[in-house]
């Protein structure tokens, strides 16, 4: 058995990263109920949401500065950035400034994809051996969901003594304690001399469209985002207004996800095929498995297809990051990783508007009937790619698709 070795800085990355994830799904929490408290209406509840995911349509400028500079300072700054502008959000309410905290929330977001862009693709590959990418990718993944897990549990705590505004500001300390471990990073990767300028941004765009996998991913992430990118927000508003649940009812669904969420990316690189392709489909089957439990009793059975929704997410999650940081170069992953993202993550203020129309409606039928059918997009859209004869043509264990290492 390979026996693997993680750096310090792996673990420091980690560390910070997890936190700051923590942290984060207080906010998650907290943001809907701040606004629906205050506009009592759901669809601006789930809408704050995708406020806060609309800087991942000017993702790929936002990419370039990753690639321009050295990733550990974008990564410290970025998680200064949020801690600020997460604080004021509740100031901003607190003075009925609505459209203020609006704008924050969509700064809070600007730093949100440089510091993902900046850890996820920039930072980890160059902390493990290549041979131990696949497993601290993994890892990383199931801490990461982890955090989904622990952070709703502890809001829900929290929500019994204190306002929501009072979990944004936790969520801000969360922040800025992240901000300050990415400053005890070394030197992991080298910043480009190349200035910022058109070709610069066009290098990665054309990485992106000369090859089809890369477009068939975005498409089908895209397009499961569209029906699941909102859903927490979503399931927050829909359970305790339509259903009668309490915050912390609610919060507790959203930690059995994660917690599902979790052991889906910690078993992502040791289960299913060799091949990255056919693990994507396995991952995404699974997906769709928890959605048609949803659409056919999203009320006697709401917490079984969330759970299987999420675990199917998390190992998909974890093999399409493990599959883009083996199969884009170093020098372009910024670039490219940001017009992917703009893609799959640009969806997500398109699923909280249409996520938070369904929860205008007192029928969870018609909220899951949406996820169902994206969810059902995603495998066809995938599915499709695998199956055709492009990706056939190129053969087994070519470098646009590596084969995956299994560990025990």
């Amino acid at each position: 058995m390979h026996r693997y070795r993680l750096s310090r800085d792996y673990w420091i990355l980690t560390s910070t990263n997890f936190v700051s994830k923590l942290g984060n799904q207080m906010l998650y929490l907290a943001l809907p109920l701040l606004v629906f408290k205050t506009s009592g209406s759901a669809f601006e509840a789930i809408a704050a949401f995708g406020v806060q995911t609309l800087p991942y349509l000017s993702a790929p400028l936002l990419g370039a500065v990753v690639d321009r500079y050295p990733r550990r300072l974008v990564f410290a700054v970025s998680e200064a950035w949020q801690g600020v502008t997460v604080a004021l959000v509740p100031v901003a309410f607190m003075f009925g400034e609505e459209l203020l905290a609006m704008g924050l929330v969509f700064a809070v977001g600007v730093g949100g994809v440089m510091s993902g862009l900046a850890s996820d693709f920039g930072l980890i590959p160059n902390m493990v051996s290549e041979s131990d990418l696949d497993k601290a990718t993994s890892l990383y993944s199931s801490l990461m969901q982890m955090a989904r897990f622990l952070g709703p549990a502890l809001a829900g705590v929290f929500a019994a003594v204190v306002a929501p505004a009072g979990l944004i500001e936790v969520d801000a300390a969360t922040f800025v304690a992240s901000a300050v471990g990415g400053l005890a990073l070394g030197t992991v990767s080298a910043n480009s001399r190349v200035p910022v300028n058109l070709e610069f941004l066009r290098a990665g765009l054309r990485h992106v469209m000369a090859r089809t996998d890369l477009k068939a991913l975005a498409a089908s992430l895209g397009l499961y985002n569209v029906g699941v990118g909102g859903i927490v927000s979503a399931l927050v508003i829909a359970v305790t207004s339509r259903l009668g649940w309490s915050v912390s009812d609610a919060g507790g669904v959203i930690s059995a996800g994660a917690v599902f969420a979790s052991l889906g990316a910690f078993a992502a690189h040791r289960i299913g095929s060799k091949s990255y392709a056919h693990r994507i489909v396995m991952w995404l089957a699974i997906c769709l498995g928890g959605a048609i439990i949803l659409v056919l009793d999203p009320r006697g059975a709401l917490v079984e297809g969330y759970c299987l929704l999420l675990a199917g997410e998390g190992g998909l999650n974890a093999t399409t990051l493990a599959y883009r940081q083996r199969t884009i170069p170093g020098d372009l992953t910024g670039r490219a990783n940001a017009i992917l993202r703009m893609i799959v993550q640009g969806s997500l203020p398109v699923s909280a508007a249409l996520l938070g129309w369904a929860s205008s409606y007192k029928s969870p039928e018609i909220l899951f009937g949406i996820v169902g059918v994206c969810v059902l997009g995603a495998v066809l859209l995938w599915g499709g790619y695998v199956a055709g004869p492009q990706r056939r043509a190129r053969g087994p264990g070519l470098p646009n698709e590596p084969l995956a290492e299994h560990s025990g």
